[in-house]
């Protein structure tokens, strides 16, 4: 199996995962010498140096997999356009034409529930409903394009599936806890609305069992599935609990119109700070039906609230406490982080050439 993204979050745990359950996985690592590729390489996982832009490198690592787990991509509001459409985009379609051309069975995908995301409350939606008007951000459209190539690209010789996951948030969380803590901290977290509407959430652990779980599937090839916990959380009542398990201040409250305008104002004019689509994401309320999931993947959240906290927490204190969460923040995506990964992708094939045909 191979795993894009394994050095990520969501893809990092499921990679941990398949291994502990005993299956032989393969990860595709932009820096194989890194920390977080050091570390799943003890764990027993394969890692291939390379990076979503560098098809080739792709197509070395999906050799022999009958299974890809696609976790790799540019998150955020604030990512750079052109970096969330090379990794997004093009990187999706790397992926689906590595996994064809290595014959690979099955090809689950990461999503998320943000491509049917808009300025609008979502209540109770399935993913027969589908939005009428453009997605809000850069990011919800190129995700949203992403997961319409993996679904389109199912077929006899290659199945196909796209996993929905809401604010995804657990032990291990580099993508959206550090930054928390660090906003809370310095006492700019705030709530549009005082975050009183409801909010999508999955815990990490139920994502990672939907992924597996859409692997084998047999009504999953051609469908998307939203994934998300039992609980029906306030946005800001799942904040407060994540704040309080990081030992940070909690959030304040901002009205949700001025909220708006800043956002514009961001948008338009400084391109940084927080945007409508954050506001948007924060301000309105989503609660999605995963019936589809449960029928056909068997799918049902089985980590409770309370208990998914307090291992957050305790993830908090074995890695150094907030501090050093804090510490794993990464800027948004941008066009010169492209820019390297081309040279880096270059690099590799240059490598790959000189020393011949790779065998496996």
């Amino acid at each position: 199996m191979l795993v894009t993204g394994a050095t990520g979050f969501v893809g990092g745990v499921l990679a941990r995962a398949l291994r502990a359950e005993g299956a032989i996985v393969r990860a595709l690592a932009r820096n194989p010498a890194g920390p977080e590729a050091t570390d799943l390489s003890s764990l027993g996982v394969e890692i291939v140096g390379g990076h979503l832009g560098d098809p080739d490198a792709i197509a070395r690592a999906s050799a022999g997999c009958d299974v890809v787990f696609h976790c790799a991509g540019v998150v955020g509001f604030r990512a750079d356009p052109v970096a969330l459409r090379w990794a997004n985009v093009a990187g999706t379609e790397n992926v689906i034409n590595a996994a064809r051309h290595a014959g690979v069975r099955r090809l689950v995908h990461l999503s998320t529930e943000a491509v049917t995301a808009r300025n609008a409350d979502r209540l109770f939606v399935d993913e027969a409903i589908e939005p009428t008007t453009p997605p809000i951000s850069e990011y919800a459209r190129t995700k949203a394009v992403a997961e319409d190539l993996v679904l389109t690209a199912n077929g006899p010789t290659l199945e196909a599936t796209a996993v929905r996951p809401g604010w995804i948030w657990g032990p291990r969380d580099t993508t959206n806890l550090p930054d928390l803590i660090v906003q809370a901290r310095r006492g700019t977290l705030r709530l549009p609305g005082g975050g009183k509407g409801f909010l999508a959430t999955s815990y990490v652990d139920h994502v990672v069992d939907a992924l597996a779980r859409a692997a084998v599937a047999e009504a999953a090839p051609g469908r998307a599935y939203y994934v998300t916990d039992d609980a029906s959380l306030e946005v800001r009542e799942l904040v407060e609990m994540l704040c309080r398990a990081a030992g940070v201040p909690g959030p304040r409250a901002v009205p949700f119109a001025l909220a708006w305008t800043i956002g514009w104002w961001n948008d338009r004019v400084r391109g940084r700070g927080v945007s409508r689509a954050l506001v948007a994401h924060l301000g309105r309320s989503t609660l999605l039906n995963i019936q589809r999931a449960r029928t056909d993947l068997g799918y049902a959240p089985f980590v409770e609230t309370e208990e998914g906290m307090r291992r957050v927490a305790a993830w908090i204190a074995e890695v150094g406490g907030p501090d050093a969460v804090a510490a794993m923040r990464r800027p948004p995506a941008s066009r010169e982080q492209v820019d390297e990964a081309i040279r880096a992708a270059d690099a590799w094939d240059a490598r790959a050439k000189s020393n011949g045909p790779a065998t496996r």
